[in-house]
């Protein structure tokens, strides 16, 4: 019997922090480059109400660029991913149920990230249909990990960004970007890489109203952020 395959809420999770850190590394650059390959996902139309994917309607587009939306659909096939495999989403079975087209195709490009491996996002579209298109080139690619970018990455993802399970999200990042995450007996994770340790408390609830995230040095150097979501405990090594 094959094992049932990710949610839309486990695929968002595992892209919710690489996502970011490669969106703050696209406006390090200034912007895609002019000469990134583009994999074409589909179109987000309010008019419909769905999101069509391009491999629906195909015509038009060359085989190099609808090749991802085809093996994604292969994917979830196989999978048991029926967000890869029906050929129209409607808006209201996404989370949150959203009626701007901008930000269904931006939820469509967050599920393809963490199957697919590619990283940046570019929404195009004329008037109300927005199309998702995933973009390939070696200057997205992230370098080693920083210290301080990882953990801007966590501070903000795992407090803003709208995470189900910030376990999984924290246990696929550091999967991804080949850092040591492991959980405490008290409930908390680490987060170890050279030059920062880090111990991630999840919150059993969102604070309410909480504002910008406060912060606090002690004495020994080491750092405590906390946050609506999660409060983190950090060192710079």
């Amino acid at each position: 019997m094959t094992a049932p395959g990710p949610t839309v809420d486990d695929l968002l999770d595992d892209a919710a922090l690489l996502s970011l850190e490669h969106q703050l590394h696209l406006k390090d650059l200034g912007g895609p480059p002019e000469d990134a390959a583009v994999h074409l996902l589909g179109d987000a139309d309010p008019e419909r109400g769905t999101f069509r994917w391009v491999w629906a309607d195909p015509e038009g587009h060359p085989p190099a660029a609808t090749g991802l939306a085809e093996w994604l659909r292969g994917f979830g096939e196989q999978h048991g991913v029926p967000v890869f495999t029906r050929a129209e989403i409607p808006f209201a079975e996404l989370p949150g149920s959203p009626a701007d087209a901008h930000r269904v195709a931006a939820t469509m490009c967050e599920l393809a990230k963490p199957v697919s491996g590619r990283w940046t996002a570019v929404l195009t579209g004329d008037g109300t249909v927005r199309t998702a298109a995933l973009l390939d080139h070696r200057s997205l690619e992230l370098g080693e990990p920083v210290p301080a970018r990882a953990l801007r990455v966590l501070a903000e993802g795992l407090n803003e960004l709208p995470i189900t399970l910030h376990r999984r999200a924290l246990a696929t990042y550091g999967r991804l970007r080949g850092l040591q995450v492991h959980d405490n007996p008290d409930g908390s994770m680490s987060l170890d890489m050279p030059g920062l340790r880090a111990v991630v408390r999840p919150l059993p609830a969102r604070r309410a109203d909480f504002g910008p995230p406060q912060h606090a040095a002690e004495d020994d150097g080491t750092h405590h952020l906390a946050g609506p979501a999660v409060d983190i405990k950090y060192r710079f090594d």
